[in-house]
């Protein structure tokens, strides 16, 4: 008995010595798997940009030269880059020992061989106009120079698109490579997941991923062993693998699914997205928005925080300006036209257009139809007559955007990971394929956004964005509401999650090498 008891006691401070003298650590290993709503089509980083789907798929499996940093464009295949007096010439040194998924060496040649596919028509990639005019040469096997026809410091942010393999893809025609297999069933890449296999049902369509931890990774290959990635054609049937421990997460799941979870192991990560909600004013469709007045007492009589509220649930900001908190030119103190129904009801009867009326137009999903509803609501109660335009997502663009057929655009514009709001606010962009969706020309401000594009002077160009910002506060081409967050439902068991921004939904996975799932002891 006595020895029973000597021995236990032994165990025990064993135990207790061994837990005092550890620490717990991540391990390898683990299985995660992801709910994403929808179905990949086409997982190649300079043709998906279109779908998010295969956005997620394509950032687990490529690198780009650069990457969204925590606060900032980064290196990821670069090793440096330098940006020549003139502010022409970016000149990028690679990092060495990279290798592909298939154990070929990452070179030079392969960030020529994708950006002149960007660059040719018949490749058909949807970043041809970003790298439009832009010259690349190869100086050796680690050195790659960009050549711009002018200053333009916004360019870093374009270079975080994956880069492609020229040996797997020289051989294939251009016009055809949509239709290639290295789109679907093998995408070779980079980056620290590699495919291993993917199930399709009955009619073809792809149910599910399985990817593998690229353990020849350059930067440091990631803690969990194995990724999949399930494909779900509605947010409910994801919301209800989620409760049954089918899957660890979900990658979208908007407010109005949220209450459906019971899951208590999950938690929901509200990402910051570099996007607004605004309504767009077509002066061209309705004569009474050509009214300064009209388009003051249209903002007087809206009430963001209630839209925030009500059709966000608190998911989201109020914004007063183009410019998003945490972007170069932000300025908090830009002139604001705050909740006034009364003065708008003023503003209205003060001139000349007594019946207001006026057609607001949206896509059909759940926040903005939300939103619409309550801006009707509000409008009506200062007394403008609204009918509502809801349209499907397969309308906006070829109905709607493209011919500018609207007289109010409800919409939400991602900017990106810069704030140049050339795209959105130049006299160029007004017609298609630009996204001026006010149609709004003002010389001075073109002059603005050409100068900020050409100075690499960080101080120079905030101001120049501030006085931007100033003109459209007296102008009111549009009406800013919102920022909303990105909901992103994730199992607690899931470890160092520390993404707070993000500029794509793709770019949840930024620094996905470092969650873990498994842990062990070790001695400190």
């Amino acid at each position: 008995m006595l020895i029973t008891t000597i021995i236990a006691a032994t165990v025990i401070l064993s135990i207790n010595w061994y837990l005092k003298n550890s620490i717990i650590m991540p391990d390898i290993g683990g299985e995660y798997i992801e709910g994403i709503i929808g179905s990949p089509s086409l997982i190649n980083p300079i043709l998906a940009q279109n779908y998010e789907v295969d956005k997620d798929i394509a950032k687990l499996l490529f690198n780009g030269l650069l990457k969204q940093g925590k606060n900032a464009i980064t290196n990821d295949l670069s090793a440096s880059y330098s940006l020549s007096k003139d502010q022409l010439t970016y000149t990028f040194q690679l990092k060495q020992d990279v290798y592909w998924h298939d154990g070929s060496p990452f070179t030079a040649d392969d960030v020529i061989f994708t950006v002149q596919s960007i660059q040719n028509l018949e490749f058909k990639s949807p970043l041809y106009n970003s790298l439009k005019g832009v010259l690349i040469q190869k100086i050796d096997n680690q050195t790659v120079k960009f050549k711009l026809s002018e200053p333009f410091s916004p360019f870093l942010s374009l270079l975080t698109f994956g880069i492609l393999p020229k040996h797997l893809w020289e051989d294939i025609p251009p016009t055809t490579a949509h239709l290639a297999d290295l789109n679907i069933k093998n995408p070779i890449g980079t980056g620290p997941f590699k495919i291993k296999s993917f199930k399709k049902d009955s009619r073809g369509v792809i149910k599910n991923y399985t990817l593998t931890r690229n353990e020849d990774y350059y930067n440091q290959p990631p803690k969990i062993k194995t990724i999949i990635l399930k494909f779900y054609p509605d947010f409910l049937s994801a919301v209800e693998a989620l409760n049954n421990n089918n899957i660890d997460s979900i990658s979208y799941l908007p407010n109005k699914y949220q209450a459906e979870i019971t899951n208590k192991n999950t938690g929901i990560k509200s990402l910051s997205l570099p996007q607004y909600t605004a309504i767009f004013f077509n002066q061209q469709n309705n004569e009474a928005l050509k009214d300064l007045k009209i388009r003051q007492a249209l903002i007087l009589a809206l009430n963001r925080q209630e839209l925030v509220s009500q059709a966000l649930e608190n998911q989201g900001k109020v914004i007063y300006g183009p410019i998003l908190p945490g972007f170069i030119g932000f300025n908090a103190d830009i002139k604001k036209f705050d909740f006034d129904p009364d003065e708008a009801r003023k503003l209205i009867e003060s001139s000349e257009w007594k019946r207001l009326s006026i057609i607001l137009t949206t896509v059909d999903n759940q926040e903005t139809v939300e939103a619409a509803s309550l801006i009707k609501k509000q409008w009506e109660q200062a007394g403008i007559k609204v009918d509502l335009n809801i349209v499907s997502r397969d309308q906006l663009m070829p109905e709607i955007i493209k011919p500018r057929m609207y007289q109010a655009l409800l919409l939400g514009q991602n900017i990106g990971n810069d704030p140049d709001p050339y795209a959105f606010w130049h006299s160029s962009q007004i017609n298609d394929p630009g996204v001026n969706l006010s149609m709004y020309s003002n010389k001075k401000v073109d002059a603005l956004l050409e100068e900020a594009r050409k100075t690499s002077d960080i101080k120079e160009r905030g101001e120049k964005y501030i006085e931007f910002q100033n003109i459209i506060q007296e102008d009111l081409p549009a009406l800013f509401l919102y920022t909303p967050t990105y909901p992103y439902i994730l199992n607690n068991r899931v470890k160092n999650f520390n993404v707070k921004k993000i500029s794509i939904p793709a770019d949840r996975f930024n620094g996905i090498e470092q969650w873990y799932i498994e842990t062990k002891r070790v001695f400190e």
